[in-house]
């Protein structure tokens, strides 16, 4: 590696040791469950009111969602023509038209809705159950909404990929600026999130540098980090998770622009940690920090070690 004086998957060697031994831990003081367990048999009830389901229909076509589904879908609220999530339902044969029952069950969103039928036609092994959203949907609404297939041609008793029930959100993000800097070593820079609900900001090209990061705050003020896609490098430590942003297929760190790539501070090597004792949001003054365990820009002879970076909503 160029100008780097540790590696991600070096440093890692480090903290192995003690994680065995952590683990070691665990094994060993696994054992008083197994003691106990004879006590729990010796009290288990004698009621043998116990009677078995309906077995499942000779021939069955085991109609069940796909799982391929996302539980997540983006939606935009300004578009009233995108209100309509279709899943996808499968079944294990292709002979002969086939109509399923469905049920919106109670615990979805108010104004929610769905078919009440999924209907495979003859030759396809796929159908797709359209579930809408309502039109008045808005900028940082998400609506939940949980569907279930019935009739004699679900299998209830073999686990299928997506199963009988599909539960899902619509998420109408709400764009939110941010101004980031990291201390000592950057002047502010602006970050754009969309806010998905229950205090998630995705961040779909953090810095510049082609990778996605969301922030999760929760109510207790504790930041979580996760990438949503991305094949970085991660290890855990004493402390937390580390986030290096180096890129396991290419072998090679990130190239960042904060500032965009036309001009400004170009940082050559991240590191992030992810901690809930040490990643800490105030509501009130909307300000928060990360942890750094290592920053670089291009300027830089040297990496820094245990820095902040800074972010306040706007």
């Amino acid at each position: 590696m160029k100008n780097k004086t540790i590696h991600p998957i070096d440093s890692a060697r480090g903290h192995r040791e003690s994680l065995i031994q952590y683990m070691c831990g665990i094994i060993s003081g696994s054992c008083l469950p197994l003691l106990l367990l004879p006590l729990f048999l010796a009290s288990c009830s004698d009621d043998d009111s116990y009677q078995p389901g309906e077995p499942t229909k000779a021939g069955c076509q085991q109609v069940h969602f796909s799982g391929t589904n996302s539980e997540s879908t983006l939606m935009n609220a300004s578009d009233t023509s995108d209100r309509t999530i279709n899943l996808t339902v499968v079944r294990n044969t292709t002979q002969g038209t086939l109509t399923v029952p469905v049920v919106l069950e109670s615990s979805s969103t108010e104004g929610v809705t769905a078919s009440q039928e999924v209907v495979f036609a003859d030759g396809d092994s796929t159908a797709t159950l359209a579930v809408t959203i309502p039109d008045s949907a808005k900028e940082g609404q998400n609506y939940k909404y949980t569907v279930t297939l019935q009739g004699d041609e679900v299998d209830n008793y073999t686990l299928l990929d997506g199963g009988r029930s599909f539960a899902g959100t619509a998420i109408f993000p709400q764009n939110v600026t941010f101004d980031f800097w990291v201390y000592q070593y950057t002047e502010k820079w602006k970050e754009t999130a969309m806010y998905l609900g229950d205090g998630k900001y995705l961040f779909k090209n953090f810095m510049h540098g082609g990778v996605a990061l969301q922030l999760t705050i929760s109510d207790e003020g504790t930041v979580d980090l996760s990438l949503p896609s991305a094949s970085l490098y991660t290890e855990e430590s004493d402390y937390g998770s580390c986030i290096y942003w180096y890129d396991l297929k290419t072998d090679e760190y990130l190239t960042l622009y904060p500032f965009g790539k036309d001009g400004g501070t170009v940082v050559t090597y991240l590191a992030l940690l992810n901690s809930a004792t040490y990643n800490i949001y105030d509501a009130q003054s909307n300000y928060g920090y990360l942890y750094v365990m290592a920053y670089q820009s291009a300027e830089m002879a040297e990496p820094a070690y245990w820095t902040y970076l800074y972010f306040q909503k706007e």
